[in-house]
């Protein structure tokens, strides 16, 4: 009975938009193309929010902001991934909201999230194991983050001033929120696919500045057209990766006219085919800030670096795997620094414990899922990003965070340096980057032997040079004090 209850429900025009024929329009167009219809129906969403913020940041009350942007998701989910998708969203979300509300401990609300959005993950593969279509677990990607946002800024929030940090001040909720402030943060429907995942402190800023906003009478908000429109205008170029076909797939890495190509070829075809790849998530990525700016959320006295997902020059230009870390979905690396990284135990200076570096990769991966690509792709970088720290402190002699000489040095000087660093990054990354896209172990594998390896071997070449370096650096601070006693 249940079964023929939501057929029935699925066939009333006021609750379904299919009865617009939007989704037979966009299987016209995905047969025709060759393009997936899971990626038109995103691509509609994500679009969804250009008009929708402009709308909902000049509703005259936060009610009505808040109202408005629940239906809205809803709405899309259904129309995205049908109606059982929108219950067991729900079953993340409201249950979250009672462990803040009859104050119970917050870890056991975060056991919770971990908990849901493992079983989902599972879930997940076994139904459709190696499959990239988007289904509803994306949205439980968007909404595990905030869930677990929400509980450590009420929890915050019931601290003294002088034992928070910066970031704690101004994001801790003082008071629990509304339900219907908690659902429309949490079911954002520009964040709900692609993010950003944000404080709820900025939501509520932005629907109801007068109660909530902390930052009013220190700096106004600045012009956000420009800010908006060149955000548009990159995802417009970007988007048009998303309907045209790859000319360096690696799909065909394991066929045999593949491997019968010299080594130079086969490296350089899995190098552009994951940047091209990678390149499809600037599209989405600057039209949910965009989209979050025009709203007016993000700000925090300073900038928009609360709703920013990705540094396009700072990727694109980095010479060191932390810089593209650090600048890549930069929304989770703020949920994972802020809320994982800084939450754990601290030694005696004050500093977050050592172990916590490896607890806050493994939330990271557990985020993403647990198809073997993903951790064999997460211990690889972590292994590059430890090589590369040993280089620079052995061969060139400074820490990675003053990773500048300290006399100032001619731009051509600066730029031979720059070059052999920022192709050696980026491309030992995208060689990595083959079985976060692969998924699977074998697969993964195979491509790597494909290529004979080269990038796990350059790790290992780097790694011995620098050991090498820093025994001899040792061995000549110990020589003169031997040339000075004889």
């Amino acid at each position: 009975s249940g079964r023929y209850g939501i057929l029935w429900l699925q066939q009333l025009p006021v609750l379904s938009l299919r009865m617009l024929s939007l989704h037979a329009l966009f299987e016209s167009w995905s047969a025709a193309t060759g393009v997936r219809l899971d990626l038109y129906t995103t691509l509609f969403c994500i679009l969804y929010g250009i008009p929708f913020c402009f709308v909902w940041n000049r509703l005259p009350f936060p009610i009505l902001k808040h109202l408005t942007a629940i239906a809205s998701s809803l709405y899309l989910i259904q129309f995205s991934y049908g109606y059982k998708s929108i219950l067991i969203i729900l079953g993340l979300i409201v249950p979250v909201y009672f462990f803040a509300k009859w104050k119970l401990h917050h870890y056991w609300g975060i056991a919770y999230c971990l908990l849901f959005h493992a079983i989902c993950c599972l879930y997940r593969m076994y139904i459709a194991y190696l499959d990239w279509t988007m289904d509803w677990t994306s949205v439980i990607m968007m909404v595990f983050p905030k869930c677990t946002m929400f509980l450590w800024d009420v929890y915050d929030g019931r601290k003294k001033e002088e034992e928070m940090y910066p970031h704690q001040k101004l994001c801790c909720l003082r008071e629990i929120p509304s339900i219907w402030e908690y659902l429309g943060y949490v079911l954002f429907p520009c964040t709900i696919l692609t993010g950003p995942c944000f404080e709820m402190y900025f939501y509520l800023a932005a629907a109801n500045p007068d109660k909530y906003d902390k930052t009013k009478d220190k700096a106004p908000h600045p012009n956000r057209l420009w800010t908006v429109l060149w955000r548009l205008i990159v995802a417009g170029c970007s988007f048009g990766f998303f309907f045209v076909e790859l000319p360096f797939d690696i799909g065909k890495i394991g066929q045999p006219e593949f491997l019968q190509k010299p080594f130079l070829v086969r490296a350089l075809h899995c190098h552009v085919g994951v940047w091209l790849y990678r390149i499809r998530y600037l599209g989405s990525w600057l039209i949910a800030e965009a989209n979050c700016i025009s709203a007016g959320i993000g700000w925090d006295g300073k900038n928009w670096e609360a709703v920013r997902s990705i540094r396009i020059l700072g990727v694109e230009l980095a010479h060191s795997p932390q810089q593209i870390l650090e600048n890549w979905n930069c929304s989770i690396q703020r949920w994972l620094k802020y809320y994982w990284y800084t939450r754990g135990p601290r030694d005696a200076k004050g500093r977050p414990a050592s172990w916590m570096v490896y607890i806050t990769f493994l939330v990271s991966a557990i985020w993403h899922g647990f198809y073997p690509g993903y951790y064999l792709y997460f211990s690889s970088v972590a292994m590059f990003v430890y090589m590369h720290r040993a280089f620079v402190a052995s061969v060139l002699g400074r820490p990675v965070k003053n990773n500048t000489s300290a006399a100032p040095q001619h731009w051509i000087v600066r730029l031979i340096k720059w070059v052999p660093a920022w192709m050696i990054t980026h491309g030992v990354l995208n060689y990595l980057g083959l079985c976060f896209l692969l998924l699977a172990w074998d697969q993964s594998v195979e491509a790597f032997r494909n290529v004979n390896w080269w990038g796990h071997y350059a790790i290992l070449a780097g790694f011995l040079v620098s050991q090498l370096a820093g025994w001899l650096r040792g061995r000549n601070k110990k020589q003169p004090h031997h040339d000075k006693a004889q």
